[in-house]
């Protein structure tokens, strides 16, 4: 959803249906990409979600663990979970 709003207005290709497109893999690093990247991971990963369960889990877990936690919570892939725990500044790149 983050990244079909952010793209209406690009140029990308779609088919006939309105809710399919598919990214230019060039236009990944672009700062449309991050804020779409940005704002997907807000509606799936709120922050006072976040902030709840990193007070409830960072004294007794690593980051690898608080990883697998947001991960298994949200529905998220590892990836996306690190991206936003580092993002919110509670992991280290």
């Amino acid at each position: 959803l983050g990244h079909y709003l952010m793209h209406v207005d690009e140029n990308i290709r779609r088919s006939d249906s309105p809710f399919f497109a598919y990214r230019d893999t060039h236009s990944e690093t672009t700062r449309l990409e991050r804020e779409a990247n940005a704002f997907a991971a807000a509606i799936l990963m709120p922050r006072d979600s976040i902030i709840n369960i990193v007070s409830k889990y960072r004294p007794f877990y690593y980051d690898d663990m608080l990883i697998e936690i947001v991960s298994k919570t949200f529905l998220v892939s590892m990836e996306s979970a690190r991206c936003r725990l580092q993002n919110l500044g509670y992991i280290v790149g």
